[in-house]
């Protein structure tokens, strides 16, 4: 199955969201997910767009609520 039949089989539309993964040397930081799907499983940061947010904007203040940190230097891997 393609992306395009994917969507079409689908019963709910898609929503964008994120999921951060910070990484410093050879570290990468992740945090316990507290409900949802993959509850108590750790996992990077991340969730959806507020209003008329971009990605990379979600990504930052997601991860600012989340863990109290700014990123930097962010890299969209894939949309």
């Amino acid at each position: 199955m393609n992306i395009v039949e994917y969507k079409k089989a689908i019963q709910f539309p898609l929503r964008q969201s994120t999921l951060c993964f910070l990484i410093r040397d050879d570290e990468i930081l992740l945090a316990m997910k507290k409900r949802g799907f993959g509850k108590d499983r750790w996992n990077g940061v991340g969730g959806k767009p507020d209003g008329e947010e971009t990605i990379l904007e979600t990504a930052i203040r997601e991860t600012q609520e989340e863990i109290e940190v700014t990123p930097n230097d962010m890299e969209v891997v894939a949309i």
